[in-house]
């Protein structure tokens, strides 16, 4: 059954009305908005709508996502059926193919809509992953536009200030090869690998003082560290971008020196251990180039998970260095 015993449309399932739908600005926005972020929260995308379009009432701005999604311009992902608080937890939308195909029939899909298709940075991540990245990002967009004199740049916006042979690559977000090495504590066993990363997500601040890039990293259920560089580990990560660090490689890809990668864990006895691995790499001094903060990740407690306003104005943790805070200028 596609309806419900008061004859409302069960949200996991499509029912169109056959009408002829007319898009507006508002829909195009959130079509653009789902293209650059990928998915979406129905709260995320209204906070994130212009004030002169986003309209005073959330319940219809609710039902015109429903809408959209029934007659195919918008999905929602299949994924979150299988989250614990789905049935009271507001839905997450997804661009659909007519969504898509609007966009591109008014040529309004931008410059790099070929990498947005390929979500951004990472693609075809965990959808929990994913939703990691994106409340962490839409909570830090959202903060620094509350911020006088502070500019937020998403990833499209990165990559127009890229350098040209940068920006035309066929995916410019993947970060040049390095070589690393690393001894394993307590053994004399020395490992080496070639790493080239894609960091989660791109964004990056303009403040007063200067422009700095921000790296992503969803640290969902990765393993610490391993006895191999081969598998996918922070410990690799970390490494790698320890060199691309040393060797200005931020400088010749990005065309900026100022970069710091933000850590996301899924608790703080996790964050811990990675900043333990920092320590340990950079022989007790600390860095200045990472920065992690523990959040709560979709599906984790029964509840709807909370939202995240404030993650540009709470202490990043550092090891050996001070606590970071996004919305504070930092060159």
């Amino acid at each position: 059954m596609k309806h419900d015993a008061l004859g409302r449309r069960k949200r996991q399932f499509r029912t169109s009305t056959k009408r002829e739908l007319i898009i507006g600005p508002r829909d195009v926005e959130i079509f653009r908005l789902l293209q650059r972020y990928r998915y979406l929260r129905a709260s995320q995308i209204r906070a994130l709508l212009p004030d002169d379009i986003r309209g005073r009432s959330e319940k219809r701005f609710r039902e015109r996502l429903g809408t959209l999604y029934h007659e195919r311009y918008l999905a929602r992902p299949s994924q979150q059926l299988a989250t614990l608080n789905f049935y009271y937890a507001e839905s997450i939308y997804a661009l659909d193919e007519r969504g898509e195909a609007h966009l591109s029939t008014h040529g309004l899909d931008g410059p790099f809509s070929h990498l947005a298709a390929k979500a951004r940075a990472g693609a075809h991540k965990h959808f929990v992953h994913s939703m990691m990245v994106v409340d962490t990002l839409v909570s830090i967009e959202l903060g620094i536009r509350a911020e006088s004199g502070l500019r937020f740049l998403n990833w499209q916006d990165v990559l127009a200030k890229m350098p040209p042979t940068t920006r035309n690559l066929p995916n410019p977000f993947l970060l040049p090869r390095v070589s690393v090495s690393h001894t394993l504590p307590g053994s004399n066993k020395t490992l080496r690998d070639d790493i080239a990363l894609i960091p989660d997500s791109v964004f990056a601040i303009e403040y007063p003082t200067g422009f700095v890039l921000y790296l992503l990293e969803a640290e969902h259920k990765d393993c610490a560290s391993r006895t191999t560089l081969k598998g996918n580990s922070f410990l690799r990560k970390a490494l790698a971008y320890r060199e691309l660090s040393r060797g200005r490689l931020f400088k010749q890809h990005f065309g900026t020196d100022s970069a710091i990668v933000l850590t996301i864990t899924p608790s703080a006895a996790h964050m811990e251990s990675l900043l333990k691995i920092i320590n340990h790499i950079s022989g007790g001094a600390g860095s200045s180039v990472f920065a992690f903060q523990a959040i709560r990740v979709l599906g984790s407690a029964p509840e709807a998970a909370p939202q995240y306003p404030k993650l540009g104005d709470l202490h990043w943790m550092r090891a050996g260095r001070p606590p970071l805070a996004v919305v504070q200028p930092w060159v």
